[in-house]
């Protein structure tokens, strides 16, 4: 599990410093598009996966991935239809490069930070109950 969450970390970090680097002219516009890709990419997959699994794991209940995947993606297609209806409204006011590049730095730092919140609450979960161990009684 700490694995996925660093592994998610790690793509949204990506994300951020390649439209950081972007902004500065330190990489291209195809450079930068490709590091977006591959670190949304790689914070998306062991998201819906591995982690999705993970947490059905530890919390030992009866269920699958498949419902919590078809949660993630309909929440990422709702993302791909509020850009759309955005630009059906503000077809002729906006910079779609500033946007997509303010997009990377919001979907970084947010994602970045959420995750490390989620990991400590994971390792603070872990150690608490390593402190207190369960005792069956028979």
């Amino acid at each position: 599990m700490i694995i996925n969450h660093i592994l998610i970390c790690l793509g949204f970090v990506i994300t951020l410093l390649s439209s950081i680097a972007y902004e500065h002219h330190q990489i291209g516009p195809i450079s930068w598009m490709v590091c977006n890709g591959i670190g949304l990419y790689l914070a998306y997959v062991p998201f819906t996966t591995s982690l999705f699994e993970r947490l059905i794991a530890t919390f030992n209940r009866p269920a699958n991935v498949g419902f919590l995947t078809y949660l993630a993606d309909s929440f990422g297609y709702l993302g791909t239809v509020g850009v759309m209806v955005y630009q059906s409204t503000h077809n002729h006011t906006i910079d779609w490069n500033i946007f997509l590049r303010d997009l990377g730095y919001f979907t970084g730092m947010v994602g970045t930070v959420l995750t490390l919140l989620s990991l400590c609450f994971f390792l603070y979960k872990e150690r608490k109950n390593n402190q207190n161990p369960v005792t069956i009684m028979a």
